[in-house]
């Protein structure tokens, strides 16, 4: 079978969790036998082209453009798609498996993809098929409790308000259009799949993401003498992943590290992220809550790098204060062992059971958060096991074995 993806970030360039997951969704499918195509975009000019990787082939497209076009521009860019009916002619797929397609490959590429089949299958990472930003609005700050419902239906006045003149008014319907063409959409967690049917799209299914659970782990020697190597031995390691910003919950936790500070001196956090204005303003504000020694900011140098620091951590904490579909950082930490403490808002409660293998917390509530951190750092049996339960977890539900026989299952229909 002729496998046609389409993601706006691949290896080795992904930029975040969904290009991985598409990654690790296209080894599998190589590795049962089935011809792999790829088309993706890439923002520097002499990255363009075709070339194969990992036993697919892979087709880079250049696209670059101000993001206050998005609105428009994801759902026609003009400037590639030519290319991309061009080569949908030349692969003739069986199957055509979009991901995020809401930036620079555009929604029109499913259109395209109509014309040569109609096994066209999208997976939801996110919720930019309705709202193309940080989708908070749901939440209620004033409520420190964990939530189980929510109303996440999106009106015109709220995308106004909060895209001004960015805002496109036909920008969801147009989408809704072009998901007609799409045979099955899947979310990537119920929670998902209750905002996207909340505001009105249908036809959803759900598939967990998943990852090779054996692939994450170290010796204890390789361990010991990377957290020496790093100046770490001695410390303990609250790790804080994902995209870097304030909706990750990136104040929150620094206060939270604050008050474990207080406690228990040895505190170190570990946050991936880019140097920029985000970076900047956690370095200021640990500053201005005395903890600058304590913080650690690290940058993308790979994914062996990305599994020796949540291999020597702790703790990892998932602290989101928007909606956060699936965090790929909680399938990577069990697949280390690690236990993890992660946001009532999204999907992360459909594999952190509280009290189980970490904690579910609402972010909002610092004193409960930095409570949980504490007492995992200081009760490492507990901390162990709830890893070695996520972990347990994962091999059972969260595999890329099981996630790929789930697409496979359903492009067979």
């Amino acid at each position: 079978m002729k496998i046609l993806i389409l993601q706006d970030d691949f290896r080795p360039y992904e930029k975040g969790g969904a290009g991985l997951i598409a990654g690790l969704i296209a080894d599998m499918m190589v590795k049962y036998g089935h011809q792999v195509f790829v088309i993706t975009t890439v923002q520097d000019k002499t990255l363009e082209g075709k070339s194969s990787l990992d036993g697919m082939v892979i087709y880079r497209i250049y696209s670059n453009y101000s993001e206050r076009f998005r609105s428009y521009r994801s759902l026609y860019n003009w400037t590639i798609l030519r290319k991309v009916d061009e080569i949908m002619k030349e692969v003739k797929p069986d199957v055509v498996h979009a991901h995020n397609i809401h930036y620079h490959i555009s929604y029109h590429s499913l259109a395209l993809a109509y014309k040569y089949t109609k096994n066209i299958f999208l997976t939801a990472h996110d919720i930019m098929s309705f709202y193309q930003g940080t989708f908070t609005e749901f939440i209620d700050k004033k409520d420190l409790t964990c939530p189980t419902k929510f109303n996440y239906k999106v009106t015109p006045l709220m995308l106004i308000k909060a895209f001004k003149k960015r805002y496109n008014p036909l920008h969801n319907y147009i989408v809704k259009l072009y998901l007609k063409k799409v045979k099955k959409i899947v979310a990537v967690s119920y929670s998902l799949q209750d905002a996207l049917n909340q505001n009105g799209i249908k036809n959803t299914t759900v598939i967990h993401n998943g990852l090779d659970s054996n692939e994450y782990h170290f010796s204890s020697e390789d361990i010991a003498e990377y957290k020496k190597k790093n100046n770490l031995s001695g410390s303990d390691i609250v790790i804080f992943g994902g995209r870097l910003s304030g909706a990750k919950g990136g104040d929150l936790i620094l206060q939270a590290i604050a008050d474990v500070y207080k406690v228990r001196k040895t505190v170190k956090l570990i946050i991936f992220g880019k140097k920029g204005f985000y970076t900047d303003k956690i370095l200021s504000r640990s500053k201005e809550l005395g903890i600058q020694d304590n913080i650690d900011i690290v940058g993308w140098n790979g994914d062996d790098e990305l599994k020796k620091q949540y291999s020597i951590s702790d703790v990892a904490v998932t602290p989101s204060v928007c909606f956060d579909s699936f965090p790929t950082t909680n399938l990577i930490a069990f697949s280390c062992s690690k236990p993890v403490i992660a946001t009532c808002f999204g999907g992360s409660r459909e594999i952190v059971k509280d009290g189980e293998n970490g904690y579910i917390v609402n972010p909002f509530n610092v004193g409960d958060l930095s409570k949980k951190i504490l007492y995992l750092l200081e009760n490492k049996d507990i901390a162990k096991k709830f890893g070695e339960n996520g972990h347990d977890l994962l091999k059972r539900e969260f595999t890329q074995e099981k996630t790929a026989q789930s697409y496979l299952s359903i492009f067979s229909k």
